[in-house]
């Protein structure tokens, strides 16, 4: 009997530990350093900013920009590290959230402690954790005096965008009003699954869903790696469907250009056209076909345009003159004709009255 009560009491206290809720926090994050941390167990409530408190040993403190993101019974929170945050022991704690312990519904503290460096973290990320419909943006920042290589090992860089920070090391900490930004855009690709962020550099990059429901992007470099959860609600597009796309839109792409091309230049036509003066704006007459400028003759609008006098010109009658020259000659062939066929046949000479002479 003892044997059975020892066993119950220790599979329910074994029950209430596997079932009991917990923040899964890193021990150590850097200064600057993105905070992702997933909430387990079995939360009967939603969680709120507002139920999240931090302390610094025993006295309170606070993190901005707190955020928490769910996707179905998983639950994360996550944000950045100050870089003016003392390094030292800190925690976390969801206060007064219903979830279960064990068979047990309690509002219990839920909590995780977690340390605070004195380092200054290589990169930050911008969400750390992404619901996405499509196509999403995580912005990195680098805090480093040295340009750093990101590498990615989950998930498909498809282009670069859109702004960049350039700053110096003392103003990536301190912050600068009078930071420069510079504008990027096209598309590039990443076929080694990495690309650099240079020295202060704030850049957003584009990535594409790799599959559909929950994933991590895995973003690292050095000793430091994030993993993004990453929840993507769609269906995702063949691959052949996207070529087939890029090819529509860079056809269109081209035809618009083309057509914009051609009516551009029909209007430089046209205004080249009407800075030509008329005729009458050049004080001169327009000879039609049966006439002949008899001085000088210049270009006008859509026509010639005479400044002399417009003389009519007699067209030789050429016509009429290989007509008379047919029909005369046609009258000679005839003659001749009738000569020779209807002359009288010459006498025929008695040659032995002319050997016996006359008589």
């Amino acid at each position: 009997m003892k044997r059975i009560f020892c066993f119950v009491f220790l599979f329910i206290f074994m029950l209430s530990i596997v079932s009991s809720a917990s923040i899964g926090a890193k021990d150590s994050y850097d200064l600057g350093e993105t905070f992702i941390a997933e909430v387990e167990g079995n939360f009967l409530e939603t969680i709120l900013v507002s139920d999240i408190v931090f302390y610094r040993r025993h006295l309170s403190t606070s993190f901005e920009n707190v955020e928490i993101e769910s996707f179905g019974e998983r639950t994360f929170i996550y944000f950045d590290v100050p870089l003016e945050k003392v390094a030292d022991e800190y925690s976390i704690i969801i206060t007064d959230v219903l979830h279960k312990k064990g068979v047990e519904e309690t509002r219990e503290d839920v909590f995780a402690n977690f340390n605070i460096s004195s380092e200054i973290v290589q990169f930050s990320v911008s969400p750390g954790v992404v619901y996405a419909e499509g196509d999403y943006e995580i912005e990195i920042v680098n805090y480093q005096e040295n340009e750093i290589e990101i590498e990615i090992n989950s998930g498909e860089m498809v282009s670069e965008s859109l702004v960049v920070e350039e700053q110096g090391f003392f103003e990536s900490l301190f912050g600068s009003e009078e930071a420069n930004e510079t504008v990027v855009s096209g598309t590039t690709y990443f076929d080694e699954g990495s690309f650099i962020v240079k020295e202060g550099e704030v850049v957003t990059k584009l990535f594409s869903p790799e599959k559909e429901g929950f994933d991590y992007l895995i973003l690292s470099s050095g000793n430091q790696s994030y993993e993004i959860p990453i929840y993507f609600e769609g269906v995702l597009i063949e691959e052949e469907e996207i070529v087939g796309g890029e090819n529509e839109t860079f056809i269109e792409e081209n035809v618009t250009a083309e057509n914009e091309t051609f009516i551009e230049d029909n209007d430089t036509l046209k205004e080249i056209e009407q800075s030509v003066p008329t005729c009458e704006e050049k004080n001169g007459t327009v000879c039609n076909k049966t006439q002949e400028c008899s001085g000088e003759e210049v270009t006008a609008r859509k026509n010639h345009c005479c400044l002399d006098v417009c003389e009519n010109v007699e067209e030789a009658s050429w016509g009429k003159m290989i007509g008379w020259i047919i029909i005369i000659a046609l009258g000679f062939f005839v003659a001749w004709f009738f000569k020779k066929k209807y002359r009288k046949p010459a006498k025929k000479i008695d040659l032995v009255k002319v050997s016996k002479g006359k008589k």
